[in-house]
This record gives C-alpha cells, structure tokens and sequence, in this order.
C-alpha cells in the first residue's frame, strides 16, 4: 500500500474501534474489554502518566514553557484533559472523527482545550514553533515506518525553541516488510459461533496457517 492507503486504512481500523469499544482501544486492558472501563478510572491513569512524564522531563532539567502542548493521537482526550491541568492549551489530534467527537463531549477545560481530525500525514494544520510540549504514547508503533518517521519530523517542525517532544516508538524503523507473494493464509474457526443480531459483536478463537510456501519471521 502506499502512504494514502495506509493512513486510510488506519482510520478505517480507528474508526470501528472507536464505535466499538473506544476506551479499551486505547488502553487495551483485557479485563476491561466490552466496555468495562470505568469513566473516572480511564482518565484518572491519563493524569497518572502525565505526572510521571512531566516529573521526568524535570528530573532531565527538561523545562518548557507551559503555554501550549500537543497530545498526538489523543484519542478520547485521556491523556490532553491531565496535560490541560499544567498547560495554558492543548490541543489533540487524531485520525478518528469518533474519537475526536467523544474527546469534545468529556472535554473539562472548554476553549483551553481543542480537538482536530487529521487525516494527513503531517501536522499542516499547526503552523511551525508552535508547541512547548508535546506527547504521545502508545500512537505512532500503529503507523507504517515511513509514516511515523515523517510525524517525528513533524514533531520537530511544530515545536517551539527550548520545546520537549516526549514519544515512544518502535525499536527500530528498519522494518523487513514481506513479499506479496507470503500474503496467503488460511484462518480456521476454533470456537463455536454464536448467533448474532445486526450491530452486535463477539469474540471468537481462530487459528492462521501460513499456506503460501514462503516463511514467516517470528513474531
């Protein structure tokens, strides 16, 4: 696929996550799937790891300003609500109409707080020196290599001078992909299938068989 592909690809993925299960898509706690996650609980560990990054960027002797900061891949804002308690605005960005509509409905910090859809791969839509801080956690490993490298870039573009970009990503951007010819398997059902209603959903156990003659790395 190529780089317009991927991204709609991915909010194809985000969208139907965030109808689905929006909460557990983001925090991917297994005994909160189906939504289990309790409101006050889910935003409640977005403050905890914001206070933990925020100490640890003092502890670097890391001090931005605290006018504005980017929550990238916001999701439903768990993450932007927690930074919003420090800086004079935030704004969150994400690929998926839902989840940005969900983000404005629990916003707490009214216009100091903003929420934008970006269905681009950079950040056009803020101008350059823009951000004394910006985070993102568990967002870019879901993007092609060469996707979530232009983004870094972009995290560099938009950040003020004497800005802290704090991100997380993949051991390394050198990704083999495989052939087209190793995209052949057969998917088995190993669990019974309930009867379902239209707009419902279930869990099922399946197993993949690698049919195409060509090996697939661990992993």
């Amino acid at each position: 696929m190529n780089a317009d592909q991927d991204l709609a690809e991915q909010h194809r993925i985000w969208e139907d996550w965030a109808r689905a299960d929006p909460l557990w898509a983001i925090l991917s706690d297994p005994t909160r799937k189906g939504g289990k996650w309790e409101l006050s609980e889910f935003f409640a560990s977005g403050e905890k790891d914001v206070d933990n990054v925020l100490e640890e960027t003092a502890q670097r002797m890391l001090t931005p300003e605290h006018r504005r900061c980017l929550d990238f891949g916001c999701g439903v804002g768990r993450l932007s609500q927690a930074l919003a308690r420090t800086f004079d605005r935030c704004d969150g960005v994400d690929i998926s109409e839902t989840m940005i509509e969900l983000a404005r409905k629990y916003n707490r910090h009214g216009e100091a707080c903003q929420y934008h859809v970006n269905l681009e791969s950079n950040l056009a839509l803020f101008e350059s020196n823009t951000f004394d801080f910006i985070f993102s956690t568990i967002v870019l490993q879901h993007n092609p290599p060469e996707t979530a490298e232009h983004y870094i870039s972009e995290f560099c573009r938009v950040l003020s001078p004497g800005g802290v970009a704090v991100f997380d990503m993949t051991a390394s951007l050198n990704v083999r992909h495989l052939p087209e010819q190793s995209h052949l398997a057969e998917i088995s059902i190993d669990s019974a299938l309930p009867e379902l209603r239209a707009g419902e959903q279930a869990t099922i156990r399946a197993s993949v068989t690698n049919v195409s003659g060509l090996d697939w790395p661990a992993g």
